[in-house]
């Protein structure tokens, strides 16, 4: 994700490059830009990918993504370096290292290992269906 910025609107505040950036921390960074507080953490809701000097990043568990076109689901690692993807059509779970560069690479799912990444997404879907407000 690129944005260009004006140099007076980014005077203080520097980009975090470290962790995966979504179209939905768009918003979200241009209100921090304009001024407003962070916004709350929320699962699915973005946060800024702006950081005053000494903030830290928020909190997360890792990130839901999902097809825009069959029932797959997946939970992508905080770092952003795992992805657990549950595919309802195929009836299968995958998991992929995503190395900074390069292809992902297909991991073995252990029985232990497919029952915390299960835990895992169910965790991030059942926060993500939460009532808002």
């Amino acid at each position: 994700l690129i944005l260009k910025l004006p140099r007076n609107l980014g005077a203080g505040l520097s980009a975090d490059t470290s962790e995966p950036a979504f179209l939905t921390d768009v918003t979200p960074t241009l209100a921090r830009l304009l001024g407003r507080a962070p916004w709350p953490a929320r699962a699915g809701a973005g946060r800024s990918l702006l950081r005053a000097p000494g903030e830290a990043a928020p909190a997360v568990a890792g990130f839901l993504v999902a097809s825009s076109y069959a029932p797959v689901f997946g939970a992508l690692s905080a770092a952003g370096d795992e992805l657990f993807l549950a595919d309802a059509v195929d009836r299968a779970f995958h998991l992929f290292a995503l190395p900074a560069l390069g292809p992902a690479v297909r991991l073995e799912l252990s029985a232990e290992r497919l029952e915390r990444e299960k835990r895992r997404l169910t965790a991030l879907l059942t926060t993500a269906s939460a009532p808002r407000g």
